[in-house]
């Protein structure tokens, strides 16, 4: 999602500066990397998450040139951070001055090219009981794209349950800003009781992969597994209309350890991303020695 333009048009209505290197051979385009740049007091810093994308099969020696172009094109003077798409990247990025900060994050992902029939055989057999739950519990489930005016007061329900679960996301102004920007890619999954919401997800639409973004549910959710019945919705809506993979987000088994069986409950696989990475100015371009200089 980080390197989808969607992405960076929502974080530039915030106010960032976005750039995007595009570097082609034989006509083609090679790899791609959206770039967000900020200035803290005297220091540039340009962050590159989960980028470059890469074109298919492009040799590693490419990828080497590729970033060394990318990183050479915004200065010297520049602070670099990044995190590699792929943990067997970070030794690209080494190469080129990045030393790792932050443990790398794990991923969990629903395959979108499988059947229906192979998703539910995947789902751990407690998780596939609660749906087997949910769908008895006439809920009543509809989707729509997310309007950042008449479903506004979603966004509180969910900072209400962030802030008494203690977990961090992404400001409900980046929502706002990403369903103004692109209404279409965006796609909102409501289950109500008696007409009354008890549970949502939305989901931002990216295509061909599409990222879970936020959920709330309340206690009659809960009760109800509403939340199992709206993944399998949104999985069954994406696989419908094309989208290859489901982004569920970082697992955390240490502070979110119930959101992670959540996760992982419901088939998705898990993989992990390269490390936050860090590059200063003299880790890309030391100093010759005077012995050089002379």
């Amino acid at each position: 999602m980080q390197q989808h333009p969607s992405y960076g048009q929502a974080i530039a209505r915030l106010g960032a500066t976005v750039q995007v290197a595009t570097l082609s051979q034989d006509g083609a385009v090679a790899a791609q990397a959206q770039i967000i740049l900020r200035r803290f007091g005297p220091f540039s810093v340009a962050w590159m998450p989960r980028g470059p994308v890469w074109a298919p099969s492009l040799p590693p020696d490419d990828k080497n040139n590729v970033l060394k172009t990318i990183m050479a094109s915004f200065g010297k003077s520049v602070q670099w951070l990044a995190t590699p798409e792929t943990l067997p990247e970070t030794e690209l990025f080494r190469g080129h001055g990045f030393a790792a900060l932050i443990t790398p994050q794990t991923l969990s992902e629903i395959d979108l090219t499988l059947s229906a029939d192979q998703q539910l055989a995947r789902q751990h057999v407690k998780w596939r009981n609660r749906l087997r739950h949910a769908f008895k519990s006439s809920l009543d489930v509809r989707n729509t794209p997310f309007d950042s005016c008449r479903h506004k007061s979603l966004l509180a329900y969910e900072a209400d349950q962030r802030r008494r679960r203690g977990y961090h996301a992404l400001p409900p102004a980046f929502t706002i800003a990403w369903a103004q920007n692109t209404l279409h890619q965006t796609r909102l999954f409501i289950a109500r009781k008696n007409s009354q919401i008890v549970a949502y997800m939305l989901i931002l639409l990216h295509w061909p992969v599409a990222t879970y973004h936020i959920g709330y549910t309340g206690g009659e959710g809960r009760r109800l597994s509403a939340h199992n019945l709206l993944l399998w919705t949104a999985s069954k809506w994406l696989r419908e209309n094309g989208y290859s993979r489901l982004d569920l987000g970082q697992v955390d088994t240490r502070n979110s350890p119930g959101l992670a069986r959540f996760k992982i409950g419901s088939g998705a696989a898990v993989r992990a991303l390269g490390p936050g990475m860090l590059a200063l100015p003299r880790l890309i371009y030391p100093r010759q020695s005077r012995h050089a200089a002379a």
